[in-house]
């Protein structure tokens, strides 16, 4: 029988995969930006003539208004006028879209770059919805025929960035919003969305430089503040990512995003029940925003109330299917509730899912360890070590291992490698009193 060692439980305890931390403002850059209706806006004479012209204009004026119903009527009307005016096409897109009526407006969308395949706004608008919808190959190749119609078109430009960085080419992405910045200098968004990426490339320095250009631009631009405080959070200035997430707050109370960063920063600081707070907030304004399920249920397991948090890892998994972390934090409450193959069940998917990193290997390997599939338990471990050498925890369990299947010089050779990266106290007193007992056993 395998056991553990003295004084710890095998396993990371620690968050991965910034399970606690800001999401770049990614999507929302995309989502953010106004539909370009490609037509100006007009009055309309109060005795104006029934035109489709007349109705196209009063259809932006509308959905300026964000009356998008009316605005979609007086679209159709106008193509009911002239069926052939790729603008009335391309407004009523416009207007199906907040109305989630998707499928209409890439048809409408489509229809008018058919009877003017010139029309950059239509190509734009229609990959900002294929986008949307996760067609994000479809989309780069729409933003790809706007931008060959207008090389100057810097909206469609810094947009396929944001694609690009979603898809993780953040080399692209970054080309992009270089690009879009030489067009159009004053954009705020545009250094903010650049910001985020270079911060996922490990700029920290570039990124702050970005988001501090936007809020010069822009001083009340509530993303600027939220992604700055998460680039903050990287650097460990956690003070002065709250500051930043309480701006983001103040300028916009119904940002979920801002709520939950701040949750999670407010979780660091070791204030958890701000940290829950926060989240609660969070979904309290978007129900569907499967992040803040997954902070609070971290903060929940840590205060020990693990039915909890496994109830919000689940509900975080229905909202993204593909959030590896939910997976692997809700193994982790399983696997510290004794459910093991649950557990297990959970640490692969997260795997499957391209979690790969030593804590999660290291934690389905003590769990399969205390299952007693020491086989499977040792790929784990030696998995573990090869993505980080200098992991002590895996050492020593990978030690445990080895001591167990008759190893007894690889079981040494473990313990010793995890004493030489010197780690915390427990661990190194745990692994002393092992290899004591191994030696007095000889």
């Amino acid at each position: 029988m395998v056991t553990h060692l003295s004084g710890s439980t095998g396993r990371s305890g620690r968050c991965t995969c910034r399970g606690l931390q800001a999401i770049p403002p990614i999507l929302s850059g995309v989502l953010a930006l106004a539909m370009v209706v490609g037509c100006a806006s007009a009055p309309i004479p109060a005795a104006a003539p029934a035109t489709a012209g007349t109705y196209i204009a009063q259809g932006q004026t509308l959905y300026e208004q964000s009356d998008y119903t009316a605005a979609r009527n007086a679209y159709e009307r106008a193509i009911e006028l002239d069926p052939q005016r790729p603008e009335a096409y391309n407004g009523r897109g416009t207007a199906r879209m907040p109305l989630g009526d998707l499928d209409g407006a890439i048809a409408d969308f489509t229809r008018a770059i058919e009877l003017n395949p010139q029309y950059k706004e239509a190509y734009f608008n229609r990959a900002m919805v294929r986008s949307h919808r996760g067609d994000l190959a479809g989309g780069i190749a729409d933003y790809d025929l706007a931008i060959a119609l207008d090389p100057q078109y810097a909206q469609a430009i810094a947009n396929r960035g944001l694609v690009r960085h979603y898809q993780g080419d953040l080399a692209g992405a970054i080309a992009d919003f270089d690009k879009a910045l030489e067009i159009n200098p004053e954009s705020a968004e545009t250094y903010t969305d650049r910001g985020s990426a270079r911060g996922e490339q490990g700029d920290l320095e570039g990124a702050m430089a970005d988001f501090d250009r936007a809020l010069e631009l822009d001083p009340g631009y509530a993303l600027a503040y939220n992604a700055r405080g998460s680039a903050r959070q990287d650097q460990g200035d956690l003070a002065g990512a709250v500051a930043d997430y309480d701006r983001a707050i103040a300028l916009d109370p119904q940002s979920a995003q801002a709520y939950c960063n701040r949750g999670s920063a407010r979780a660091e600081l070791g204030d958890l029940a701000g940290a829950v707070d926060d989240q609660n907030r969070a979904i309290a304004i978007d129900p569907s925003h499967a992040m803040a399920y997954l902070n609070r249920g971290v903060v929940l397991r840590v205060q020990g109330d693990l039915p909890g948090a496994a109830k919000d890892f689940t509900k975080a998994i229905k909202l993204d299917p593909k959030l590896a972390p939910a997976y692997y934090h809700r193994g982790a409450a399983r696997h510290d509730m004794g459910l093991l193959e649950g557990a297990v069940d959970d640490y692969s998917r997260a795997i499957e899912l391209d979690l790969l990193t030593a804590e999660v290997y290291n934690d389905r390997g003590v769990a399969r360890m205390e299952q007693g599939d020491l086989a499977r338990a040792l790929a784990d471990f030696d998995r573990a070590i090869e993505l980080d050498p200098q992991y002590a925890l895996a050492y020593a369990n990978r030690g445990l291992v080895r001591r167990e299947l008759g190893d007894r010089e690889g079981a040494l050779g473990d313990f010793r490698s995890c004493l030489a990266q010197q780690p915390a106290d427990d661990l190194r007193n745990a692994v002393e009193q092992v290899m004591e007992a191994m030696e007095l056993g000889r």
